[in-house]
């Protein structure tokens, strides 16, 4: 059993860590896409800036949980 959690384990960080390489890249496009001036004229202001702000999160969000996964990781070699 203790085998396969690893081997679960192993597999969820992979995951998370593909999911992790998409989304922040999918983030830095989209917040650029709304900000280009001719798709200003096409969305709503409060649209786009409600997309802006969660964008703005989302960034920051994955900015502190890969630096909690490194101090984590560095923890478990020590």
């Amino acid at each position: 059993m203790v085998n396969e959690a690893e081997r679960y384990h192993t597999e969820d960080e992979k995951q998370r860590e593909r999911a992790e390489n998409n989304l922040e890249p999918y983030c830095f496009n989209t917040k650029g896409t709304v900000e280009e001036k001719n798709i200003k004229g096409k969305i709503l202001e409060a649209d786009r800036k409600r997309i802006i702000k969660k964008c703005n999160e989302i960034i920051k969000w994955i900015d502190a949980n890969t630096l909690l996964l490194v101090i984590e990781e560095d923890l478990r070699q020590s």
